[in-house]
């Protein structure tokens, strides 16, 4: 019924309240001719019992309602989608950080972030193509948190692929070698919008990923590096969740570089002393070579 519903509609370009409504138009019209031609054509001894009549009145007023309901959910869907449309105009050219587990593949590059919930005794990361091909493996980083990787496209022969969509398979194995849950965000350009099941995805060079599972966003991003493991929201989120304390990190680190330095600075003043006395023996030595030759 819905599908013949929406045939129609497609033909017609009715939405289903205007259909409706135009519906109980056509029969409201023939129920008030037989009406008349009823009460016309009544006994009048034997007058028409107006009981069941009115209350087909009262359907016929109830079901009027209802499409004037059904008429503004569909005005509110039609306006929510013209919102989504326009937030995601504003998505085109940026950069994005999405959860997902398939990664662009972009100007012969791809960026992406995996996360450990816990630490593991090894970890790898698989590349997949379209035909779940394994056709790159890294090994990953095996300490919790969230952990940064570039792939510069290239399989495991050192041929590059095509620009596309490829699939991301994170296993990390625990003491025990059970497996420790994992996650992923990936990075890119997003350079257009599609529709799928009445939900609107941005698209990364085939990659389509919900607004809602957009983490950040960035018109000029420089890419991550793989010695920044805080790059990503999620890590974030991670330290906002166990509580990590950075300013005590930095305090620790600030202080053993000054003792480095302190100690650079020592040793540079020991070797300029060297030095100093090493010109004044280089100057005694040639005084004392002049002296001779004057003797001779």
């Amino acid at each position: 019924m819905a599908d013949a519903v929406s045939q129609v509609a497609a033909q017609t370009g009715l939405t289903a309240s205007q259909q409706s409504r135009q519906k109980l138009v056509q029969d409201l019209d023939t129920f008030l001719t037989l009406l008349t031609a009823q009460l016309q054509n009544q006994d009048p001894l034997s007058p028409m019992d107006s009981t069941e009549f009115t209350n087909q009145l009262v359907q016929f007023a109830q079901v009027e309602q209802q499409i004037y309901q059904n008429e503004n959910l569909e005005n509110l869907l039609i306006s929510q989608t013209a919102t989504q449309q326009a937030m995601a105009v504003n998505y085109l050219g940026s950069t994005i950080e999405a959860e997902s587990t398939r990664v662009p593949l972009q100007d012969g590059k791809a960026k992406l972030a995996y996360g450990l919930a816990e630490d593991a005794s090894e970890t790898w990361i698989a590349i997949k193509d379209s035909t779940g091909t394994v056709v790159r493996m890294f090994e990953g980083k095996t300490t919790a948190g969230v952990h940064a990787l570039n792939w510069d496209g290239l399989d495991s022969y050192g041929n590059q692929l095509e620009d596309g969509a490829y699939e991301v398979v994170v296993t990390a194995l625990g003491p025990n070698e059970g497996q420790i849950d994992t996650w992923t965000t990936v990075f890119g350009k997003v350079t257009g919008i599609t529709t799928v099941d009445d939900e609107m995805l941005l698209s990364m060079d085939g990659v389509g990923v919900p607004m809602s599972k957009v983490l950040a966003i960035s018109d000029n991003y420089q890419g991550i590096d793989d010695k920044d493991d805080d790059s990503s929201v999620l890590q974030d989120i991670l330290d906002a969740l166990t509580g990590a304390d950075d300013g005590d990190d930095t305090t620790g680190e600030t202080g053993e570089t000054g003792d480095d330095t302190a100690g650079d600075d020592t040793t540079g003043d020991d070797t300029t002393g060297d030095d100093t006395a090493t010109d004044d023996t280089a100057d005694d030595t040639a005084t004392g070579d002049d002296d001779e030759q004057t003797t001779t």
